[in-house]
């Protein structure tokens, strides 16, 4: 065959050059770029740090009420080498995951047995949501005369902090679970595992993971405010000793620590949740 020769294509088949080109960059697609939202949050909290070294600096904030940005940083360092701080702060996270693991497992069984049970729920549920209505702050004098002021008041005020969000939303996601997927299902000869693993755990994993979530939140508060209000060592008990003795740079830098937790844990919940909504839409 010459080169001069054309090869023409075969008939009902379209043949275009416009499309010919280079290959689409995809890594390039793919890298991340940061959002006009971050952009924005990060110049916000930049500004607002910036705003508050000055006013405190200035004196335009008594630096007795209030420590700047660079003491707090400071404050942190100097916290983080100390070996007792470090226990305190790990005794806390510690106190906090067993609260929450006694309000989870008790609150998503709680909730399924008065969303799958009518009696249960007739029985069970005014006085749970009466008692999750009622500020648990009231209570706290009882926890402390039964557990006194060590761990157990902590972890036990915690977890029934949490327990009651946890039980009243799962309680809420199993009612709503579409009753004519029950009855298929029973029709056609599914048991009650069967039943409640295909129908029941797909349908309400929304709202128990909005249950748990709810749950956490209240039991990392509830142990953080039995530390502040009971504890004799501990971090509630550096914190109140810092405020005695107007150590705000270490009082700030205690309670930027947690928030920093609390962050981390929310976005590590969030990654989780993701992926059980990609499991429920793969099980749907």
């Amino acid at each position: 065959m010459s080169t001069d020769q054309t090869v023409r294509p075969a008939a009902g088949i379209a043949v275009s050059d416009r499309g010919a080109g280079p290959a689409p960059d995809t890594g390039s697609r793919s890298r991340w770029r940061p959002s006009g939202t971050s952009l924005g949050i990060v110049a916000v909290l930049a500004v607002w740090l910036v705003a508050w070294e000055a006013t405190v600096r200035t004196g335009l904030i008594s630096s007795t009420f209030a420590a700047a940005p660079s003491e707090v940083a400071v404050a942190m360092v100097e916290l983080a080498g100390n070996a007792e701080v470090r226990a305190a702060f790990g005794g806390a996270i510690g106190m906090f995951v067993v609260a929450f693991a006694i309000a989870a497992v008790a609150g998503v069984l709680a909730g399924a047995a008065m969303g799958l049970s009518r009696i249960a729920y007739r029985t069970f549920h005014p006085v749970i949501l009466g008692l999750f209505s009622t500020p648990k702050m009231i209570f706290i004098p009882i926890f402390i005369l039964v557990a006194g002021f060590g761990v157990a008041s902590k972890i036990s005020y915690g977890a029934v902090s949490g327990f009651f969000p946890v039980a009243v939303t799962v309680t809420a996601g199993v009612r709503m679970v579409d009753r004519r997927l029950l009855l298929a299902a029973r029709s056609m000869g599914a048991s009650r595992l069967q039943t409640l693993r295909g129908v029941v755990v797909p349908g309400s994993l929304p709202a128990v993971m909005a249950a748990l979530w709810y749950g956490m939140k209240h039991a990392l508060l509830g142990v953080l405010i039995m530390e502040l209000f009971a504890s004799q060592e501990g971090i509630g008990h550096y914190i109140g000793l810092y405020t005695s003795t107007f150590r705000t740079d270490r009082v700030f830098a205690l309670v930027l620590g947690l928030a920093l937790f609390a962050i981390l844990l929310g976005s590590l919940w969030r990654w989780q949740e993701k992926r059980l909504s990609r499991w429920r839409g793969n099980h749907g």
